[in-house]
């Protein structure tokens, strides 16, 4: 009598066979000789089970690791543009103001951005030289008034300066 102690290696072979065939289509069946007599079989069956699961843990890892970057970029990026547009606003908002104000004595303020605060630094000394040469045209201004209402020759007041007053 057989004793059975689990599922048979034909059993399995064939219930599994049809599962493996797409990467080890072909079973090797080897005898097993013992002085000249056939003793048993070795059938060999490849099993790719392992593989299509390391295939699919692969793409879940890989696919999970993408959404993360993705996700972290999204953070970054949205942090970096909301950083920039703050800094950006500061800088038109003052300039502006310089502008439409004619007010050269505001300046930009510090940045915590290193290319911001360059950009600043250039908008300051910018400002400064408008501020140097809007105050030598003021100057010059008062000294052509002074000179146009004078007589160059005696210093005294000409003829328009008491027609205008």
């Amino acid at each position: 009598m057989k004793k059975s102690s689990g599922p048979s290696l034909k059993n399995i072979c064939s219930t599994h066979w049809s599962h493996y065939r797409r990467l080890y289509p072909n079973k090797k069946k080897i005898a097993i000789i013992h002085e000249q007599q056939v003793v048993g079989w070795l059938f060999i069956v490849g099993n790719d089970s392992y593989l299509f699961n390391f295939i699919l843990y692969s793409i879940l890892i890989l696919t999970a690791g993408m959404v993360l970057i993705f996700i972290f970029s999204f953070i970054l990026s949205s942090i970096m543009y909301r950083k920039i547009l703050v800094a950006m606003n500061q800088i038109t908002t003052k300039i502006n103001h310089v502008i439409h104000s004619k007010d050269f004595t505001k300046r930009l303020p510090d940045n915590s951005l290193k290319e911001f605060q360059r950009f600043s630094d250039n908008v300051n000394s910018l400002i400064n030289e408008i501020e140097r040469l809007n105050g030598d045209l003021v100057h010059e201004n008062r000294a052509l008034a002074i000179k146009a209402y004078q007589d160059s020759l005696t210093g005294l007041d000409n003829r328009a300066a008491f027609i205008n007053h």
